[in-house]
């Protein structure tokens, strides 16, 4: 297993420990089997043994080994904890009756192995340790453990000890072949082990060879093993049990549930009905769509309900959207042909300006979706002429200048790939093949249509692939959910004349389980948990509400609150928002007599109130995947926008709580006490906003540690839309500029580490070094910066004394002359950003820059230096403005007084650092006026000067340059950075190189990756043959310092490092994100290139994805579903 994954198994094991608080289970029967408390005393023990706490982990594991005939599994923790105390003769008793239930076990020769070393009895070491290997031939930890016997034997001369010592180098050398990328800890222990053998054996060469791999891994914090970890080894680990089971212990229990309310009698005939909380007090307030129209009944704090109509005429049915993002939620509605929104805006709702497309047929049902994840929700119309999908082109947006319109609905149903004849009464939403994107689902007279996502606004129809056996009937209504609790994706179509339950299999298709009961048309059914016991219940309304228990498993319950089945409509919600840690489920069913509210006493399930808050996303959140587990409980959760509670049956609190958000970032959350989360805090639930994608990361000895330079590559974006239509096209090289004192030589080689942190891939084809000796005073900046072509030429510019400005004037009328005066990280900042869907864009601003005008009169050539650093907006943030009236993505235009007073643009936009706290430099000799040197730099960049200057010495001072190639490149996989917590954010995000995030945040992209290790002839020359990195990945170069000549007196050294490559994120938007694949090369015309282009197919190039592009993409997040995490646990392992 690689370090990696097993950091993820501890986070799932931890995840059974709350903090400061436990629940033991009490005394167990000696027969129970494997009980839920058997599992749970298990996993404890693992993370007490863990925590090196051997008291705890004992008293866990005594009631399962003083059984009769325990385990041998148990056996084998209780005796490593024996171990951790050094208690040999305990120990050695638990392993005596392990061995009179399995007396040739691997696992147990092993453990008796160790016992005999820590006892002294080197002959019983010898023997158990080849009975293990006899039992699991190749095992690593055992052929580690056997050669380091050989040597430690009474040997009677010298040479009877040099002819153990080479045929522990036999040993040693096959665990070496193996490599570190499966070898693991054996391999760095058996380098450690190699350099001792050849310094006794005095092998000179040797020596130096495993001296030099020793500090390699040494420099990648490496050590030798652990007695610990020898205890254990490969074969005798305590590893806490896979997951078991994941249906209801026992047949569910329907609560016992009153009428104890009657209400708004006038809502008697509605065909919709929904709980929502409209105006963001945390009380539910009730909808209802009808004859008499659209009504709403907002919550009191006593508990009452306040009436309004805010459409008097018929409607058929609603949803709830927040379309202006500020917690006030908006109504759309539908009746026969017609589509409308009410706005809501504090206490008024009134019809929106915004003019909807036609739906030009009956509307059967409206869905809310993100399908192009730019943070607006779309409408998708399921219609008797086929679906439709309206897109939200910034329609919440209401623009600064009232000169502009509004944003509106687009009507991109053609432009999608959907069918316009395909009658469908019903739709639905799910990311159906958890590749994180949003799937749509159709029901209708012809069947079943699923519009698979294929990004870039496009879907496909794959209901065939899905459905080996097609359902006979499509139903009235489909319910996408995760009905069994397995982490995949199951239908219900719930039909008049009968239900069925489709169950999602591992192939991604779906097969059929079991046959439910009948549902009314007119039932709306619905997923809830209404005994809170932590499985997905089946509700629908009748005269009294009705249902189906644990609806996806084989002891699912039918139960009905009433004995008068007949037309009507039913809610399961949360309706108590109160301080209360006693949550519960309540209905509110509607029959021609009005509103009736159900509610229970009984409190045996328990439950955890959560809301999520999108800001990158849409702000509702919906299409986000929660999932919880406490203890043996899981439920999988799409997020449809309301807060909901999520039972955890009778646990105190769940141990996982995880979202993945829609733009694909996960966050963790554990040990949730059961109860209202939403008042936790009032960060609590909202959507972090920071980068998940720019470019990879660059690190340089400085004499003391690693330092952080910038993010490089940036220039070189893959597939990046700049505006619907719109794709940047890659420069693949870039320089950047470190300073001298920012990379020294260590033990004569400069070191870098060049990492992917983020959710990309790395397509790095060479890199150099090139050493910069100039007289001091002179600064060099290379001639670098994100724009669009012609790009810039390669050039190393030359300044000496440039100017400050004498007057920096910002658009917010602040002075921010100091600020740019020199570089300081003091920013200036004279624009009001944006946040959420349009992170890294501003409002459009400027800054106003005078300089000296004696200093720059008689000057031959001007060149303004711009340093600062960009907020990255993504392909999802281009998007959404590139669609959004008076929202803009404008690079830096620099403009210039005219005639008349007003400002000029001098060109075209020049462009902008390409990474934090980068320099540019403009040539302005032709257009700045040296009697009124004074220019504008204006854009809508969330871009933070630290400083402006501006040269007026010629490009001419003396400098040396010295190449150097890089000696070595050591590809291996570090983790991820943590950023460093700071108050300020005008700062950029910096890192220390020793503090590594605990866990992932995302997953590598799905392909082949180079394989770890030595990579030099990857990166020596531009040919296409790349080294391709992933997430978690580090290339460790090395350069010859003792090949650069002496600095001349009076001069200094800087450097600049040469990269030739790409960069590809994995945002929603980004065209052919999805893979590694397709492959770029110099010779396309763009990417995505044409289909008449391909990547080259030499024999050299196919030589080299033959012997280098062999190394899988991994699956870093662990899955929180049991059966999915069996499976990634497995895959782990192998």
């Amino acid at each position: 297993m690689s370090p990696l994954p097993r950091c993820f198994l501890l986070l799932f094991a931890c995840a059974f420990v709350s903090c400061g608080q436990e629940t033991i289970p009490g005394p167990l029967d000696p027969g129970e089997g494997p009980s839920t408390a058997n599992i749970l005393r298990r996993e404890r023990a693992v993370v007490f043994f863990r925590q090196a706490d051997s008291g705890r982990a004992r008293a866990e594991m005594a009631p399962l080994v003083q059984v009769d005939q325990p385990d041998p599994n148990d056996l084998l923790i209780a005796a490593q904890i024996e171990l951790l105390d050094m208690d040999l003769i305990t120990c050695s008793g638990l392993l005596d009756r392990w061995a009179s239930q399995e007396p040739a076990s691997p696992r147990l020769a092993y453990l008796r192995a160790r016992l005999a070393h820590l006892k002294g009895n080197f002959d019983a070491r010898m023997e158990f340790l080849r009975a293990a290997l006899e039992g699991a031939a190749g095992d690593l930890g055992a052929t580690y453990c056997l050669a380091g016997a050989m040597q430690d034997q009474d040997f009677e001369n010298d040479e009877a000890w040099e002819s153990a010592a080479r045929a522990a180098l036999v040993l040693y050398d096959g665990i070496e072949e193996l490599g570190l990328e499966n070898g693991t800890i054996w391999y760095v222990s058996t380098i450690y082990r190699q350099f001792l053998l050849a310094a006794d054996l005095g092998e000179s060469e040797r020596l130096e060879h495993y001296k030099t791999l020793w500090n390699a891994l040494v420099d990648q914090g490496a050590k030798p093993i652990s007695d610990q970890l020898l205890n254990e080894g490969s074969l005798a680990q305590v590893r806490a049990p896979r997951p078991v089971g994941q249906g209801p212990d026992g047949t569910p229990s329907m609560p016992e549930f009153a009428v104890s309310a009657e209400l708004l009698p006038d809502w008697g005939h509605a065909s919709d009905l929904g709980v929502h909380d409209l105006n963001g007090d945390r009380r539910p307030d009730l909808v209802c769509a009808g004859p008499l129209g659209l009504r709403i009944a907002l919550g009191q704090e006593d508990g009452s309900f306040v009436e309004k109509v805010v459409r008097s005429e018929a409607t058929a049915g609603f949803a709830a959207l927040d379309l202006n993002r500020d917690d006030d939620w908006d109504l759309v509605w539908w009746n026969e042909s017609q589509v409308g929104i009410i706005e809501h805006d504090e206490e008024l709702f009134v019809p929106t300006p915004i003019e909807l497309p036609s739906p030009d047929a009956l509307v059967h049902q409206v869905v809310l979706v993100d399908y192009d994840h730019d943070g607006d929700l779309d409408l998708v119309l399921a219609t008797d002429k086929g679906p439709r999908l309206w897109r939200n082109d910034g329609a919440g947006e209401i623009p600064d200048d009232p000169e502009l319109p509004r944003g509106s609905f687009t009507d991109a149903t053609a432009e999608a790939g959907l069918p316009a004849d395909w009658t469908c009464t019903w739709c639905a939403v799910e990311d159906l093949d958890r590749d994180q994107d949003v799937d749509l689902v159709f029901g209708g007279p012809k069947g079943l249509m699923i519009a698979s996502n294929l990004r870039g606004g496009r879907f496909e129809n794959v209901a065939p692939a899905v459905f080996p056996t097609s359902p006979s009937s499509a139903g009235h209504r489909g319910l996408l959910a995760d009905w069994n609790a397995d982490g995949r994706v199951d239908l219900i179509l719930a039909g008049e004349e009968g239900s069925s339950l489709w169950l999602g299999q591992e192939d991604q298709t779906l097969r059929h389980s079991s046959d439910l009961p009948p549902i009314p048309a007119t039932a709306h059914p619905r997923e809830s948990d209404v005994d809170l016991d932590g499985y997905s219940d089946l509700v629908w309304g009748a005269r009294e509400p009705r249902g189906v228990l644990a609806v996806g498993h084989d002891r699912r319950t039918e139960f009905a609150l009433g004995e008068t089945p007949g037309p009507g409509l039913a809610v399961a919600s949360d309706l108590d928002f109160t301080l209360d840690r006693d949550l519960a489920i309540e209905f509110v069913a509607l029959n021609n007599q009005g509103v009736r509210i159900w509610r229970t006493d009984d409190r045996s399930g328990h439950g955890i109130r959560l809301r999520w808050i999108g800001q990158k996303d849409n702000r509702q959140a919906i299409g986000a995947v929660v999932e919880l587990r406490a203890r043996e409980r899981y439920r999988r959760v799409y997020w449809k926008g309301d807060t909901e509670v999520l039972g955890i049956g009778s646990a105190e609190w769940a141990d996982v709580v995880r979202i993945l958000w829609p733009n694909g970032v996960s966050n963790n959350h554990l040990n949730l006490e059961r109860g209202d989360m939403t008042i936790l805090s009032e960060d609590f639930g909202v959507q972090p906003e920071g980068l998940i994608g720019s470019c990879p990361f660059l690190y340089t000895w400085n004499g003391e540690t690693y330092t952080f330079i910038s993010d490089v590559l940036g220039i070189t974006p893959l597939g990046l839309p700049m505006a619907p239509g719109m794709i940047v096209p890659p420069d693949h090289d870039e320089y950047v500029l470190v300073r001298g004192d920012q990379l020294m030589p260590k033990d004569g080689v400069f070191e870098l580490q060049f990492t992917e942190e983020l959710r990309e891939v790395t397509y790095l084809d060479a890199v150099h070094l090139e050493a910069i000796d100039h007289p001091q005073g002179v600064e060099v900046f290379p001639n670098e910066r994100f724009s669009f072509p012609p790009f810039p030429e390669t050039h190393l510019h030359t300044m000496q004394a440039a100017l400050a400005p004498i007057r920096a004037m910002g658009s917010d009328g602040r002075d921010w002359t100091e600020a740019l005066a020199k570089e300081d990280s003091i920013h200036a900042e004279p624009f009001e950003t944006y946040h959420g869907q349009y992170l890294g864009l501003s409002k459009p601003h400027f800054l106003e820059l005078s300089f000296d005008p004696t200093a720059v009169s008689k000057a031959k050539q001007l060149r303004l230096l711009c340093t600062g650093w960009f907020y990255w907006t993504d392909a999802s943030v281009n998007m959404a403005a590139g669609r959004t009236p008076g929202v803009e993505f404008t690079p830096p235009l620099l403009m210039v007084p005219g005639p008349d007073g007003s400002w000029l643009p001098t060109g075209p936009p020049v462009g902008f650092p390409a990474g934090k706290t980068k320099s540019m430099v403009i040539d302005v000799s032709g257009f700045l006026n040296r009697e009124d040197p004074r220019l504008r730099i204006f854009s809508s960049l969330t871009l933070y000067w630290d400083r402006i200057a501006l040269a007026v010495c010629n490009d001419d001072a003396p400098r040396v340059i010295t190449t150097l190639k890089p000696t070595s490149a050591h590809l291996w996989q570090r983790g991820f950075s943590a950023p460093l917590e700071s108050d300020r954010s005008d700062l950029p995000e910096r890192f220390e190189w020793e503090t590594l995030a605990d866990f992932p945040r995302w997953d590598q992209h799905p392909g082949l990756y180079t394989r770890l290790g030595e990579t030099l002839p990857l990166v020596q020359a531009i040919d296409d043959q790349f080294c391709v990195m992933g997430s978690g990945d580090c290339l460790t170069l090395r350069f010859d310092a003792n090949e650069l000549p002496p600095v001349p007196e009076g001069w200094t050294r800087d450097y600049q490092i040469f990269f030739d490559g790409w960069a590809k994120d994995r945002d929603p938007n980004t065209i052919q994100a999805l893979t590694v694949e397709p492959l770029p090369f110099h010779g396309m015309s763009g990417y995505p290139y044409d289909e008449e282009e391909q990547f080259p197919t030499t024999p050299a190039h196919e030589e080299w994805r033959a012997q280098w592009q062999t190394r899988p993409g991994k699956v870093l997040l662990a899955p929180v579903a049991p059966a999915l995490f069996d499976q990634w646990a497995r895959k782990t392992e192998d």
